[in-house]
């Protein structure tokens, strides 16, 4: 069974909004003075605050999706984008 043309349009409005959450949080965090996410020197701290972020998630925060995104983006670029 294939996905419908609805199911494909709603995927990418989801992703479209999603994605604009996370860039959303990623230039305000920078802009308040944030820094490190592709440096390899802050990758203990980058999977510790996945860590964090993945236990509130689980624990019924919604609003930790969008940090756990951006932390996950953050590992995958600093491990080689595989």
């Amino acid at each position: 069974m294939s996905a419908s043309a609805a199911d494909i349009s709603g995927l990418a409005r989801t992703t479209m909004e999603f994605t604009s959450k996370m860039f959303a949080k990623q230039v305000s965090k920078a802009e308040s003075g944030w820094f490190g996410w592709n440096d390899k020197e802050f990758m203990t701290t980058i999977e510790g605050k996945m860590m964090a972020h993945c236990q509130r998630l689980l624990e019924g925060d919604a609003r930790q999706a969008v940090d756990v995104a951006n932390l996950a983006m953050f590992i995958w670029n600093l491990k080689g984008r595989p």
